[in-house]
């Protein structure tokens, strides 16, 4: 049914320092819901895009202009958010 349709993308980044033993680790994810149709386009290797649509701009994921993908990219923020704990970390 339409209301059980919902997906994510989800992501995880670590850092890890072996001397120390210090594991840092970041998720990040959009949130969407999946098509009861795909799209009728190539996917250049990612045939879950075909049906995956962003919740916030109620596009499918591949409609999405650059600046929307760099505003809800998952890895970027997640990585972000790992950056600032190594910063935190190596400034001890």
């Amino acid at each position: 049914p339409v209301g059980k349709r919902t997906a994510r993308f989800q992501t995880c980044v670590c850092f890890y320092d072996p001397t120390s033993e210090t594991t840092i680790c970041e998720e990040g994810d959009i949130k969407g819901h999946l098509s009861e149709t795909p799209l009728d386009i190539e996917t250049n290797g990612y045939p879950f895009r075909v049906l995956f649509i962003v919740d916030k701009y109620n596009k499918f994921y591949d409609h999405m202009t650059e600046a929307e993908h760099h505003e809800m990219n998952h890895r970027l923020h997640a990585l972000r958010r790992v950056i600032s704990q190594m910063e935190k970390y190596l400034l001890e």
